[in-house]
């Protein structure tokens, strides 16, 4: 955080306001509160130390307010570590102590949360429920929950193709985000914004058995959230940019940029949480591989990917990896191999799709998260 110019403006208000408490439970929660924000941008080690001196302050007199922070900090801590499964169980606890006490803003908060993690395990009806919740919940000046809500349904509605509708609940969320002077989550509307986009030139580029046609748009939005990362001191899962960046290069058919990119960033990846893309990545990194000529460790490649995929993983993570895997046996001229991945890669669009009609419905059966 020391590197840029100006610190956050979401820090600086905190700092501010733990300055000025009129109570050491406010300036607590409001501790607690800082301590979410860097958990959120790579200072999970500060956020720890905060977490233990008011677990320690608070062990024989436990406050309910202070107690739904600090598991809603270790949540985000475990989440943006290294995407830890068991996050979410930490933010559950927090949304339960809230609703108990009657917190009605961290009920907001913790729920916001909960449907972020939902929605990166594709369980789509809790992502809906939960970020309806949170919607339902939040006041119009409740930036942090409405901001990560909404980010929630603009990824939802961009995943399911429905980018016109999308665009708008980005725009809530950004609007949001900026109020609160909370550039993690601008940073986070960059992310995923720039993932999708990158996820769509990539079935492009595997279901026309060659590299991808783009405006340029989806490689300038990687960089561009690298370099806001870097500006706003974020160090916060750091191998998810290289690895966007590589994928973009290996669909637009820039194999030796991609795999450079790959080759140092790949397994510092997976050890970030993104375990359920190994199979797709190392796909691609073998796609680039024979593509440079490098038959032997293409092949190498490719059969490690294929024990990697996972039968009961999400419908584009599979797609991903056996359209890959088609491209790349076609390529070294295993023919039967290269129709079963074409066949699997095929199935796993089908279902694909179903999910996205699936997530519409959804969507436009919640109050909240109806187009408007």
């Amino acid at each position: 955080m020391s590197d840029r110019i100006t610190p956050p403006r979401l820090l600086l208000r905190l700092e501010a306001e733990i300055a000025s408490a009129r109570s050491p439970l406010e300036a607590d929660c409001k501790r607690a509160e800082r301590a979410a924000y860097l958990a959120r941008v790579g200072g999970s080690m500060e956020a720890q130390t905060v977490v233990r001196e008011l677990q320690k302050k608070y062990g024989v007199s436990p406050n309910a307010r202070v107690s739904s922070w600090l598991h809603l900090v270790l949540g985000l801590v475990g989440h943006f570590s290294d995407m830890d499964p068991a996050a979410r169980d930490r933010v559950l606890r927090a949304h339960a102590l809230s609703t108990a006490a009657d917190l009605v803003p961290l009920r907001a908060l913790s729920s916001a949360w909960v449907a972020h993690m939902d929605y990166q395990q594709a369980n789509m009806s809790s992502t809906v429920d939960r970020a309806s919740e949170s919607l339902r919940l939040a006041t119009d000046d409740d930036h942090s929950a409405r901001s990560r809500a909404s980010l929630v349904v603009a990824q939802a509605y961009h995943f399911a193709g429905r980018l016109d509708i999308a665009l708008l609940w980005y725009e809530r969320a950004h609007n949001h985000a900026s109020a609160e002077g909370d550039e993690a989550t601008l940073s986070a509307l960059m992310h995923n914004m720039a993932w999708l986009r990158a996820q769509q030139l990539r079935v492009q580029g595997w279901m026309q058995s060659e590299s991808a046609r783009d405006d340029g748009y989806a490689l300038l939005g990687a960089e561009s959230v690298g370099n806001f990362d870097l500006m706003i001191g974020s160090t916060s899962l750091s191998a998810l940019v290289p690895v966007l960046r590589a994928q973009i290069h290996a669909a637009r058919g820039q194999y030796d940029k991609a795999l450079a990119l790959y080759e140092v960033n790949l397994n510092q990846a997976v050890r970030d949480g993104m375990g359920r893309l190994h199979a797709d990545l190392t796909a691609d990194q073998a796609w680039c591989r024979v593509n440079l000529g490098q038959t032997k460790e293409s092949r190498e490649d490719a059969i490690a990917a294929e024990a990697l995929i996972d039968a009961n993983g999400h419908f584009d993570d599979r797609a991903m990896a056996h359209g890959r895997l088609a491209q790349v046996f076609s390529a070294l001229g295993e023919v039967d191999r290269a129709a079963h991945h074409k066949d699997a890669a095929l199935e796993a669009f089908v279902g694909h799709e179903a999910l996205k009609a699936e997530i519409l419905r959804l969507l436009s059966e919640s109050t909240e998260t109806r187009p408007t």
